[in-house]
């Protein structure tokens, strides 16, 4: 399921590595980096441990946080940037 975020609304996330049981480990194959598999719609960066990761949206699409060590490539992060900002009113009936 994707995150849902809007416009000018980060996303922080962590990259971690886990062993074959799913127990966190330290990385040991080099840096953590992450990206976005649609820079137009936003970017995304973390520290080379994968603590501090940002997705920061730019315009209304989809995308994917990627991350990799240069060894080991993390499952894709699904990000959906909706236009969240209120348009109208709607008066209705409760």
């Amino acid at each position: 399921m994707a995150v849902v975020t809007s416009v000018g609304v980060p996303v922080n996330f962590v990259v971690r590595c886990d062993n074959a049981e799913g127990v966190a480990v330290p990385d040991t194959n080099g840096s953590i980096v992450a990206s976005s598999d649609a820079p137009a719609v936003g970017t995304a960066t973390c520290n080379p441990d994968g603590s501090g990761g940002v997705f920061t949206p730019l315009t209304v699409g989809s995308a994917n946080v990627l991350a990799t060590d240069g060894k080991l490539n993390a499952a894709p992060y699904p990000i959906t940037v909706q236009d969240l900002v209120p348009a109208t009113l709607v008066t209705s009936a409760t």
